[in-house]
């Protein structure tokens, strides 16, 4: 009887055993397919890179420009402020000298 629960309890560990092996090894099967349907895209995925890296650049140099001019007009127009303060304030004069 000892004999007969001893094969049946080395049956099913052993079994298990083979069970989980067996899944891990699909498991790892799985990652590689996928790998593989990566590697066939990743031409395509760099000239993606190349063309958003290409197009960042660009914006980069239209932004620089853009705050040249920003910076350009802020000066005129605190230029264009003090004038108008001291053109108004010899209207203010002449309004009181006469």
């Amino acid at each position: 009887m000892n004999h007969l629960i001893e094969t049946i309890v080395s049956v099913v560990m052993g079994s298990s055993f083979t069970g989980y092996l067996t899944y891990r090894s699909t498991i790892k099967k799985n990652q590689t397919d996928r790998e593989d349907i990566y590697a066939d895209h990743t031409g395509e995925l760099w000239d993606r890179l190349d063309k958003i890296t290409s197009e960042r650049d660009e914006l980069k140099a239209q932004v620089i420009k853009l705050q040249t001019k920003v910076e350009e007009q802020s000066r005129m127009i605190d230029d264009m402020t003090h004038q108008i303060g001291k053109l108004t304030k010899e209207v203010k004069e002449m309004m009181e000298d006469k």
